[in-house]
């Protein structure tokens, strides 16, 4: 069943499935996860009937309760929590079950292989730009030629790597056998190498970290192994950075580099800071509530010129910071959820490091994907990131002593059976369900939504947003063809309650229109200005 599951993982890691992008349940890859872990329940509650040996720490207990709560209140504003609840019972599962030293061996080395899986991806994506095109529809323009693997997103990318190397340089400070020495370092070079062709800060920045903080670690234990394997690691860093500022890649005729510029990301994400912090200075208390933080952060700003909306680079879905993006939304009971959280980690960073450094480096391996949440936002992008994150989590955490002999085998009876079986099928059936939908939304989407369903068939309500929205986009269709006005009043009704909660220039830029065409010249000129702030100088969201 662990071959089944790995085997799984490994071939939607190397499959693009078309889509029109987006995050949560709407990119198909995150529905590809969701069946996945549909199968994990099974195997972790047959697991965990066995033995319990260890409980997470009573801070992450608390912490993840108290971000949980106020998050549930808002459920169907904001379904993206029950993604968080499916994650507490993973952790809850893993706690359950003995994870032996051979075992998070073989989950350390499934992850260090992930990671080389989307590194051959990630080379065909720089320098095959036609090759990638056809088979991953990476644009390799708009990327810039920096590679996303199947992620579609460079710093998800840059992350997933930079926990891999984590992963293999644990490996690699606890082989003894000379080939496998080499192989590790093989991989982690690759990886050095690929991570500076990404040019994902977040990413360089997470395997610095970890990369330094294992060797400081091990060095002193095993000196000539560390650092016969951080030499070759910076020389190929450093041949990644060459590449990237004086290499040519040839996309339709033109050379083109891959060397980016910084400065206008970072100062979007400074003033993307600054106006989140004011805002929740506001409301400290209760926050802004769940669900509609785009919304709220361009209201804001159209409210407040002073604070600078032109240099803030289109529409802002989240904060690029986990500690801020609950305050904001949750108030001081989700901010302390979150602090919580830390503490239980670094609690148990304490309690790893009296047990050995090998326990400490486990509980470290967190850390790139915990960089991640201070700068972006992973978990809402990509399901598998979450995962991965709470599997990492759990393998860190210190367990208790056992006696093998005479352990006591815990039965959780047929109803926990039958819950987890039922929360399984539903999870599995989910995803099947919801791949399908995407399959016929991205068509719809792809021909200019001609011919959309004027009912929506009933599994289309596993993606019911998208759909929502496809639906009224349709109407606009369907008036330039028949001038029915009735389909202009039902669009202007549902797109007024649409981005109270939606920032969505599109969706602005066709209420403007009809307002016009209405008369409704104030009503134009309020969405205009609106519209005005979102479409600022730099087009573009901050991605790097």
């Amino acid at each position: 069943m662990v071959i089944v599951l790995f085997v799984s993982i490994f071939i939607s890691l190397c499959l693009y499935i078309p889509s029109s992008g987006g995050q949560g349940v709407y990119f198909p890859f995150n529905l590809v996860m969701v069946g996945i872990y549909g199968i994990a329940i099974i195997m972790l509650w047959r697991s965990s009937n066995k033995r319990r040996v260890v409980n997470p720490q009573p801070f992450i207990k608390l912490g993840y309760l108290l971000l949980l709560l106020p998050w549930l209140v808002s459920v169907q504003r904001s379904p993206g929590v029950i993604i968080l609840l499916l994650a507490g019972v993973a952790l809850w599962l893993l706690s359950r079950v003995s994870i032996r030293a051979g075992s998070k061996k073989k989950i350390l080395q499934a992850i260090f292989v992930l990671a080389l899986v989307e590194c051959a991806i990630g080379l065909i994506q720089t320098f095959l730009p036609n090759l990638a095109l056809h088979w991953f529809e990476y644009n390799w323009l708009r990327n810039q030629g920096r590679p996303f693997g199947i992620f579609q997103q460079v710093n998800l990318f840059g992350s997933f790597l930079a926990t891999g190397m984590g992963c293999g340089f644990l490996l690699l400070v606890q082989e003894k056998r000379a080939l496998l020495r080499r192989s590790y370092v093989c991989g982690l070079c690759l990886m050095a190498f690929i991570l500076m062709l990404n040019q994902s800060r977040t990413g360089q920045l997470g395997a610095i970290l970890i990369i330094i903080l294992l060797a400081l670690l091990f060095t002193f234990q095993e000196p000539s192994r560390v650092l016969a394997s951080i030499s070759p690691m910076l020389v190929c860093a450093l041949a990644g950075v060459w590449v990237v500022h004086h290499i040519t890649v040839n996309v339709d005729g033109q050379l083109y580099t891959l060397g980016r510029d910084y400065s206008a990301s970072t100062h979007i994400r400074m003033n993307i800071l600054k106006v989140t912090w004011q805002m929740i200075m506001d409301k400290p208390w209760l926050g802004w509530g769940y669900g509609a933080f785009s919304a709220q952060f361009t209201r804001y700003m159209a409210a407040h010129p002073e604070l600078n909306p032109g240099h803030l680079g289109g529409w802002i879905p989240h904060p690029h910071n986990e500690l801020l993006f609950a305050w904001f939304q949750g108030g001081v009971i989700a901010f302390s959820g979150v602090v919580l959280l830390v503490l239980g980690w670094l609690k148990n960073m304490v309690l790893a490091l009296q047990k050995g450094k090998l326990a400490a480096g486990y509980s470290l391996l967190i850390i790139p994907l915990g960089v991640h949440l201070n700068l972006e936002y992973p978990f809402y992008q990509s399901f598998f990131h979450l995962g991965v994150f709470v599997l990492l989590l759990r393998l860190g955490m210190v367990e208790s002593a056992v006696n093998w002999e005479s352990v006591e085998r815990y039965k959780t009876g047929k109803i926990g059976s039958l819950v987890a079986t039922v929360s399984a099928v539903v999870l599995v059936g989910y995803s099947a369900i919801g791949l399908y939908t995407n399959a016929q939304l991205t068509h719809y989407e792809r021909v200019g939504l001609a011919d959309f369903p004027a009912t929506l068939p009933w599994y289309f309500y596993t993606q019911p947003r998208r759909a929502e929205f496809d639906s009224m986009v349709a109407l606009l269709v369907d008036y330039n063809v028949t001038h029915q006005e009735a389909d202009l009043s039902r669009f202007m009704v549902w797109s007024a309650q649409w981005i109270k909660r939606n920032t969505d220039t599109n969706v602005l830029l066709s209420r403007i229109m009809i307002m016009r065409y209405r008369g409704d010249i104030r009503g134009a000129q309020e969405m205009q200005h609106l519209y005005d702030v979102i479409k600022s100088p730099v087009q573009q969201g901050p991605r790097g």
